[in-house]
């Protein structure tokens, strides 16, 4: 299977780490740029032995945080970040509650700095 990353294709020569990456970046792109995940990019996330989920957190312009899953419809958000992993934890448990849930949860920090030049 190949993954499209851009116009770049990376073929099955590539150790899965690598082309899991390149999903992980595709959807991170889609959960700020409200466009759908690319098609291949898509097709391996839902292909994936759901092994780990992964959630873009940054701070949230009201104060504290938010947390939104890559690839699942899942939103939480917090006021502090010990509050916002447990706020995490009980979505996913939410989420899966009739399925079997990921055993690892990725926690991925975003923030946007806006510098002079």
């Amino acid at each position: 299977m190949n993954v499209a990353l851009g116009t770049q294709v990376i073929d099955e020569g590539i150790p899965l780490l690598l082309r899991r990456l390149s999903v992980i970046l595709c959807s991170i792109s889609s959960a700020f740029s409200g466009r759908p995940v690319c098609g291949a990019a898509y097709n391996q996330l839902k292909n994936m032995v759901e092994t780990e989920i992964i959630f873009s957190v940054q701070e949230s312009p009201e104060g504290g945080y938010e947390a939104r899953a890559l690839g699942h419809p899942i939103f939480t958000q917090a006021e502090s970040m010990d509050e916002l992993r447990d706020m995490v934890r009980d979505a996913v448990r939410c989420h899966f509650d009739s399925t079997p849930a990921p055993a690892v949860i990725r926690l991925h920090f975003v923030k946007d700095e806006v510098i002079t030049a």
